[in-house]
């Protein structure tokens, strides 16, 4: 499923998928990713379950998920940054 939301003014898009399950945002920034994964905290995934994050769907380039902090969102934006930087992608 294709989507479109808009958080903060700004106005992002991404898929939704049951294989391999997930939710992705497209083309965005560190923080707005943050902020995706705040509104998706707040209003989608029940409390006490985890959220892993990816740069890519792991089946197109195998990389491994790494699991979203339970962080402030400046501490997520950085954790955002670090993964990029591992990959090589900063």
């Amino acid at each position: 499923m294709h989507y479109g939301i808009t958080l903060d003014d700004e106005e992002l898009e991404g898929f939704a998928r049951l294989e391999p399950e997930g939710i992705s945002v497209l083309d965005c920034t560190a923080q707005s990713a943050a902020n995706f994964v705040g509104w998706l905290r707040e209003h989608i995934v029940p409390d006490g379950m985890a959220m892993t994050f990816n740069r890519a769907w792991r089946l197109e380039e195998d990389l491994p998920d790494a699991t979203v902090p339970e962080v402030t969102r400046p501490r997520l934006v950085a954790a955002f940054l670090a993964h990029l930087e591992a990959l090589g992608l900063d």
